[in-house]
């Protein structure tokens, strides 16, 4: 990923909903699964993991823009 692409994805992560942003960091910063993340943050694990299809959605089609 080059320096434009990965100040994009700062950028859009630091625009998501609070939760959000918690749910991908915790998972690709932390290593945590979506099991641990959903007792962490007290939330379904169904969200945890729609949470994270959409992240990897929107960061493959900014990389790709």
């Amino acid at each position: 990923m080059s320096g434009k692409e990965a100040g994009r994805v700062r950028q859009w992560l630091n625009a998501l909903e609070r939760t959000d942003r918690y749910v991908v960091l915790l998972y690709y910063a932390d290593d945590l699964t979506p099991t641990e993340i959903s007792l962490v943050l007290d939330i379904p694990k169904s969200r945890v993991t729609r949470t994270l299809e959409w992240a990897r959605d929107q960061v493959t089609n900014m990389i790709a823009a």
